[in-house]
């Protein structure tokens, strides 16, 4: 076998693995969504507000 098939058949490996993880990723995604109710959580609310944002407070009072 030639180093340019081992090469080929090196990166298409290395493709094929990061494809499943991006499947797994974002079947992950879901389910942990899903365990959310369906809602989203922004990150920049997390942030700023801490734990509070992901139950849905937009300020610290609420």
């Amino acid at each position: 076998m030639s180093d340019t098939m081992i090469a080929v058949l090196g990166f298409g490996a290395i493709g094929a693995v990061a494809l499943v993880m991006l499947i797994r990723e974002r079947r992950a995604m879901a389910a942990r969504k899903a365990a959310r109710g369906g809602r989203e959580v922004d990150v920049s609310q997390l942030i700023a507000f801490g734990s509070a944002a992901g139950e849905g407070k937009k300020s610290i009072e609420d």
